[in-house]
């Protein structure tokens, strides 16, 4: 389980690693890790509420729509404050032949980039709305603490944020981007 963890002041988070489950025999264990982090930020006050941060593998197996509801929105149902999250290997993963709507970093990006708070079609109901944090990856400024979200943009190793110029024929689909930003 994650706990939060606090800093120098009032500043708390909340790490996710990884919490989704490979198979559905351990999503008892997701709902686990989901009731503890609603737990802490209800029994807090003010700014020693945990901000939630979800480190990717949102969603088993790849990022797909039809998981989010389950894998995310309902253990995550009670939790009364915005989660920030990065997309990891599982949710950036493209099965071959996926048609662009239903690539799993445009699934991301509608439940966590979204332009403005609202319901999508994984939510299922208005117990959490999507995020509107800026992209897949970003820097968020808090006080006392500058986080960094990258996103691998690879399945397993090595997991990749540039185009590693020096290997441009083993990974050429991978840009500078989250480099020069």
């Amino acid at each position: 389980m994650s706990r939060p963890s606090k800093t120098r002041g009032r500043s708390s988070f909340g790490p996710l690693g990884i919490p989704g489950p490979p198979t559905l025999g351990k999503l008892g264990n997701e709902l686990s890790v989901a009731d503890h982090l609603t737990n802490d930020f209800h029994a807090s006050t003010g700014a020693d509420r945990p901000l939630s941060f979800h480190l990717g593998d949102i969603i088993y197996n790849f990022g797909e729509s039809q998981y989010y509801y389950d894998q995310f929105y309902e253990p995550f149902r009670n939790y009364a404050a915005p989660i920030f999250a990065v997309p990891g290997n599982h949710d950036s993963f493209m099965i071959p032949n996926t048609a662009a709507a239903g690539a799993p970093l445009t699934i991301f990006s509608r439940n966590f980039c979204a332009t403005s708070p609202g319901v999508t079609r994984e939510a299922g109901s208005p117990h959490r709305t999507a995020m509107t944090q800026p992209g897949v990856y970003f820097t968020l400024d808090a006080p006392f603490v500058r986080i960094i979200g990258l996103c691998s943009n690879a399945l397993e190793d090595p997991g990749l944020i540039s185009s590693q110029k020096n290997q441009k024929t083993k990974w050429p689909g991978v840009s500078d981007d989250q480099l020069t930003s």
